[in-house]
């Protein structure tokens, strides 16, 4: 598992820091730009949220640079749904079990939506999903051109 969280940090749009005292296993600050990680919770609980706060930070870049390098302002819980939606594949993708979302919510939220809206959303979860899975399958099960390259014994 520590492979799977070197890939996302190292990968990550922003600084990862360890915090004491979090409440949760890890969380994006938009304030700072970073994802704030505590060493308190199981390894499951700490990866599912290391990639729900790399998809809000992943999420926070898209914004930014939609506004011409100016921070508007995120809101982490205006995109909770989606965000979530990408830590479920991703835990899914690496076997790792997901308990952070009711399954009747992606129906609620979706079904408020007009179809072009809901078109983007679920393409927006499989392109920041495979972006995020991507990152630790490239720590997890590097290419094998990448670890012919690496002496015996060492990795990142």
């Amino acid at each position: 598992m520590q492979r799977a969280f070197n890939g996302l940090a190292e990968y990550s749009p922003v600084p990862v820091v360890a915090k004491d005292d979090l409440g949760v296993p890890a969380r994006y600050d938009p304030e700072t730009r970073q994802i704030l990680v505590s060493d308190s919770f199981s390894d499951d609980d700490t990866f599912a949220a290391m990639v729900n706060a790399n998809a809000h930070a992943m999420l926070h870049r898209e914004d930014i640079n939609a506004n011409n390098g100016k921070d508007v302002g995120y809101d982490t819980r205006q995109s909770e749904f989606l965000t979530s939606c990408v830590s479920y594949v991703v835990c899914h993708r690496f076997g790792v079990p997901f308990e952070g979302m009711d399954f009747e919510t992606p129906a609620a939220v979706l079904g408020s939506m007009d179809v072009d809206t809901m078109e983007d959303m679920v393409r927006s979860i499989g392109t920041t999903a495979k972006s995020c899975g991507d990152r630790v399958q490239r720590e997890v099960a590097p290419p094998a051109q990448e670890r012919q390259a690496r002496p015996k014994g060492q990795g990142r």
